[in-house]
């Protein structure tokens, strides 16, 4: 279970490297969907502009230009 490895580093690791394999040069762990947790499933290997466009910034402002360019036409 996922919250085990709030207490315990190993096991979070040892997931990781089975399910994502080692980490791949320039990048880090993620989260695929940032509004849910480390978690099973929810783990992937990016870089770090790659995390940059998964903020959740990054998604507040992509709506707010959208927006901005549907006030303008």
């Amino acid at each position: 279970m996922w919250v085990d490895w709030i207490n315990d580093f190993a096991a979070f690791r040892d997931y990781v490297n089975q399910n994502l394999g080692p980490r791949p040069k320039g990048k880090t762990l993620d989260r695929i969907d940032d509004y849910r947790n480390y978690e099973p499933g929810n783990l992937k290997w990016s870089t770090p502009s790659e995390q940059n466009l998964n903020s959740r910034r990054s998604k507040l402002h992509k709506k707010l230009e959208a927006l901005m360019r549907e006030d303008t036409l």
